[in-house]
């Protein structure tokens, strides 16, 4: 018999032990939580499975919200999955239960498939061995992209990279985020986290104390102009935040992805871990050094969605990582 649960306190019982990943775990997530501030907890129970929605403003969400709640894996729960979505509609609940890690189409009962939507995919680098900026030059096709990415490299040696103690970061964080959002404003774009900086800290200083953090910072004539942070433990090894703050031209965002490259596959190596997780978002430069999409999931029921697929993701990509058409999607698409 499938419980609703709607206490806080009870429901934060059933996550104490959550652990499935860095960023699908109850530490994480409570962090996220505390700054979503949900109305309500809608926990769904079924003997040794559940379900952790919270809802605000009448939309449903996984526990921690909806922004940088990167992993969520649902159970394999027929029962659970199919009563929780028909509890949110009977109550017209919208909801947008996003970055599932587990393909549940399977579980789903027919009715319901159609809030099975596209999502943009995860960027991957599967570890053979570390990077070889040499090597991974000499694969470029033409003489001339070899001699534009060795020319890059070369550059690299104009540049300071210091690794960052946790202090160091206290040092420099305001000026990374002030650094970060004001290159995004010079672009046109706007930050995820300008408005949610403390956020970031929060997380980074809960991954440097229950989790590890390897942090890097790009110096230019004293002057910061590129950071990065991983997390890691024994099993994965995550680019969480990152990124340059200066116009790139003089190749500055390649001269990152080099150094970044070299210091994550070695982290990686050392630890025995095949894969480098750097999230969703397709930066160009995630392809051009050779991460490649993996598929995440999400089951939404908000008339403001539009459901469409990742362009930058092929259509033979498409279908060589989810082997099926979506929920959503129109049967003349599917013929």
């Amino acid at each position: 018999m499938i419980k609703v649960v709607s206490d806080p306190k009870e429901c934060e019982i059933f996550l104490k032990n959550h652990y499935v990943s860095i960023l699908d775990s109850y530490g994480y997530k409570k962090i996220l939580n505390e700054w979503y501030k949900p109305e309500k907890f809608l926990f769904f129970l079924n003997e040794n499975s559940f379900l952790p929605l919270v809802a605000k403003e009448n939309m449903a969400s996984f526990y921690g919200g909806t922004a940088f709640n990167s992993a969520n894996r649902v159970p394999n729960d027929k029962i659970l999955i199919n009563y929780a979505l028909d509890y949110l509609l009977e109550r017209d609940i919208s909801f947008r239960l996003l970055c599932i890690t587990n393909d549940i189409f399977d579980f789903l009962e027919e009715p319901v498939r159609k809030y099975d939507v596209p999502y943009p995919p995860q960027w991957v680098y599967e570890v053979v061995k570390p990077f070889d900026a040499l090597e991974y030059i000499r694969s470029k096709p033409t003489k001339k992209r070899r001699k534009t990415y060795r020319y890059i490299y070369n550059r690299k040696r104009l540049f300071d990279f210091k690794t960052f103690t946790f202090g160091d970061l206290e040092r420099y964080f305001p000026s990374i985020m002030k650094k970060h959002i004001d290159y995004f404003d010079r672009r046109g774009k706007k930050s995820a986290w300008e408005k949610r900086k403390l956020l970031l800290f929060s997380i980074l200083k809960y991954f440097y104390e229950k989790e590890n953090l390897y942090m890097r910072g790009i110096f230019f004539e004293n002057t910061i102009v590129g950071f990065y942070a991983i997390a890691y433990n024994k099993k994965e090894v995550v680019l969480y935040f990152g990124g340059t703050f200066e116009t790139d031209d003089c190749h500055l965002s390649k001269i990152w992805y080099f150094d970044m490259m070299e210091q994550s596959t070695l982290l990686a190596c050392s630890l025995g871990i095949k894969s480098i997780n750097a999230l969703r978002g397709n930066f160009v430069n995630k392809r051009r050094f050779g991460f490649v999409p993996h598929p995440l999931y999400a089951l939404v029921c908000d008339k403001n969605w539009v459901v469409a697929r990742d362009g930058s993701v092929t259509k033979d990509e498409y279908e060589k990582i989810y082997h099926r058409f979506f929920g959503a999607e129109s049967l003349s698409a599917q013929k």
